[in-house]
C-alpha cells in the first residue's frame, strides 16, 4: 500500500536544498530569464540501478509555474520539456500558518516563544525586523520555503531515514554528513528539512500546503508504466482487445484518455527516440494521424518491464516469428504502424504518463 509523505524545504538560504532533495544533485547557479522568469539550475545524478551506471542529467526548475526541464550532457539535448509539477510549491509561510503547519508541536522548546505571541501578529507583523530565528517559526517564516509531495511504497519513513535526525550533527560521522540534515543544517533549528512523522501527520501537512488529499494522482504513482494504443489500431476498431488482454496480463489502467496529438506534440513525446529509430519521423505521422488511447497502467513489481514483455519486440518481424501472443505480433501492421507503444525505462514510464496526465 502507497503512502504519502510532505515535507517542506525550510528558509530562504536553503532554497536550493528542495531540488538537491528530489534529484541528488548540486546547484550550478541561479539566474532571472526575460526579467520575469526565476530558474534555478541543478547538475543531478541518477543512478540506474539496473545496469549499475550513473547518469548526469541537468535540471532547470522555473519557480513561476512549478515545471521542470531535463537535459542530457551527454546527448546534448532536452529529454524532457517543461511539464508542471503540481506536488512541488514555492511559498512564504505566513506566521499563522506556521504555527497551524507545526501545531503538533506546541509546549516543545524551540516552539514557546510564538506560543506565547500567538495573539499578538499584528502588533510582531511591524516588528518583522525584531523576529528571533533562533526559534523553528521565526526560522519558516523568514523567507520562501519549498513544499514538496513525495509518494512511495513507506514514504514517510524512507523520507526520514533519508534527512536523518533532526539534530545535524548526528547526520555526520567522522566530519562526512550521512544524511540531508547532516550535510545542509546548521542547528537543531536550522536543519534545512522537514518531513512528516506519521501518515497522518503527512495528510494534513500536504492539504495545507496543496489542498484536497484526495485529488488524482496517475503520474505521481512510483511504479506506473505508459501504454499508447496508436492512432491505426483506434481505427481498426482494436481498443478492446488490446485493453482487454491488458487487463488479462495482470495490469490495472489507472488512468484512461483518448488524446489527439498535434505533429509537434507527437514529436516531443518521442524526442527520446530522434537519432536513436531511423523510423522517428514516421512514427511522429503516425502519432498525430488521429486519436490514440492512453493508459498509465500499474501491476506487478517492474511494471515498465512487465509491459514491454506483453507488448512485444519492436522489431515487429522478430515478434511475429518468436514472440507471436505479444500485442505487437497480434496487431501491428509494420515498424511504423506497431499498434501499441510502451515505455522503455522505468523513469520514462512516470514521464509519459505526466506527458498525458498532467493533474
Amino acid at each position: 500500500m502507497e503512502a504519502y509523505s510532505s515535507l517542506s524545504i525550510l528558509g530562504s538560504k536553503t532554497f536550493c536544498t528542495a531540488v538537491i532533495a528530489v534529484f541528488a544533485g548540486y546547484v550550478m547557479y541561479t539566474s532571472n530569464v526575460d526579467d520575469e522568469r526565476e530558474k534555478l539550475c541543478f547538475s543531478g545524478s541518477w543512478h540506474d540501478r539496473s545496469t549499475g551506471v550513473t547518469k548526469i542529467y541537468h535540471v532547470t526548475y522555473f519557480s513561476t509555474d512549478n515545471s521542470v526541464q531535463l537535459f542530457d550532457p551527454q546527448l546534448q539535448r532536452i529529454i524532457l520539456r517543461r511539464i508542471q509539477c503540481p506536488e512541488m510549491k514555492m511559498f512564504e509561510f505566513s506566521y499563522e500558518q506556521a504555527i497551524k503547519f507545526y501545531a503538533e508541536h506546541e509546549g516543545k522548546s524551540f516552539f514557546e516563544g510564538w506560543c506565547e505571541l500567538r495573539g499578538c501578529f499584528n502588533r510582531f507583523d511591524a516588528m518583522h525586523g525584531f523576529l528571533s530565528s533562533a526559534d523553528l517559526i521565526g526560522y519558516v517564516t523568514e523567507g520562501p520555503v519549498v513544499g514538496m509531495e513525495l509518494s512511495g511504497q513507506n514514504a514517510v519513513k524512507k523520507w526520514r531515514e533519508l534527512i536523518g535526525p533532526t539534530d545535524p550533527s548526528k547526520g555526520r560521522v567522522g566530519g562526512e554528513a550521512v544524511t540531508l540534515r547532516g550535510r545542509f543544517g546548521t542547528t537543531l533549528t536550522r536543519n534545512a528539512l522537514h518531513g512528516s512523522d506519521s501518515a497522518t501527520s503527512a495528510k494534513r501537512e500536504i492539504e495545507l500546503i496543496f489542498g484536497s488529499y484526495d485529488r488524482p494522482r496517475v503520474h505521481g504513482k512510483q511504479d506506473v508504466s505508459c501504454l499508447v494504443i496508436m492512432p491505426h489500431a483506434v481505427r481498426a476498431g482494436l481498443v478492446g482487445e488490446i485493453v482487454d488482454s491488458i487487463q488479462q496480463s495482470g495490469f490495472t489502467p489507472q488512468g484512461i484518455i483518448l488524446k489527439e496529438l498535434s505533429e509537434p506534440e507527437a514529436s516531443e513525446f518521442l524526442e527520446v527516440y530522434d537519432t536513436v529509430l531511423k523510423e522517428y519521423s514516421a512514427l511522429v505521422k503516425e502519432f498525430s494521424s488521429g486519436p490514440s488511447i492512453v493508459l498509465a497502467v500499474s501491476g506487478n513489481d517492474d511494471v515498465v518491464k512487465s509491459l514491454r514483455k506483453v507488448c512485444g519486440p519492436q522489431d515487429i518481424s522478430l515478434a511475429k516469428r518468436a514472440r507471436p501472443e505479444t500485442l505487437r505480433a497480434k496487431y501491428a501492421l509494420d515498424q511504423v504502424r506497431q499498434a501499441v507503444h510502451c515505455s522503455d525505462l522505468e523513469e520514462f514510464g512516470r514521464l509519459e504518463c505526466a506527458f498525458f496526465f498532467e493533474d
